[in-house]
């Protein structure tokens, strides 16, 4: 399982990937995934995460939002038991995929090269494509752990990036995991 290390992880493309045309003669290409420092404040509504999901070569992988999950940290360190629901690719919907209560976050905003996507179009794409170096940043929040915010002191992400193909043989998936990420809380003044 690939750490990240300040908040992020660089996951060469050969590691992940079945994908010939995502392998250029640069064997340093990466998939790299970056989550922006956390700052709470009281008069914040929710707590929102930016994760930036960028590559250097073309790819295409299966939408990684469906793969995230998130473990909530007190201060003490000790992880905060929360109601987990049923993983997105589980679901068996006879509609589409809502940005706001399918997941254990809710999804506010998402950007690929710095232009806005709908979000309804975006979370039930089940693959994603990259350009050579592009990037998809992805805002979410988190209203389960409304009544949380004060014991909160870390954050740690799961994911998974699977290649999309349609060669059962070459699927490879690569699980990763953030180290604990600090949310920095703010003095109400």
């Amino acid at each position: 399982m690939n750490t990240i290390v300040k908040n992020t992880i660089d996951i060469p493309l050969q590691e992940i990937l079945g994908q010939v045309e995502s392998i250029r003669s640069d064997n340093n290409s990466s998939f790299t995934v970056t989550v922006e420092e956390l700052f709470w404040s009281p008069e914040s509504e929710l707590l929102e995460i930016t994760m930036n999901c960028i590559s250097d070569a073309p790819l295409d992988i299966v939408n990684p939002l469906y793969y995230l999950k998130m473990e909530w940290i007190d201060k003490g360190q000790k992880v905060i038991p929360l109601e987990d629901k049923v993983p997105v690719l589980l679901l068996n919907l006879n509609r589409p995929l809502d940005p706001e209560r399918d997941f254990d976050f809710v999804v506010k905003k998402v950007t690929y090269n710095e232009n806005q996507f709908d979000l309804n179009e975006v979370v039930n794409q089940s693959t994603l494509h990259f350009a050579p170096k592009s990037k998809y940043q992805f805002t979410l929040s988190f209203p389960a752990i409304e009544n949380q915010k004060e014991a909160i002191g870390y954050l740690r992400i799961y994911g998974n990036l699977v290649p999309f193909t349609t060669d059962q043989d070459s699927k490879k998936s690569n699980p990763f995991c953030t180290n604990i990420i600090p949310v920095n809380h703010s003095s109400c003044e």
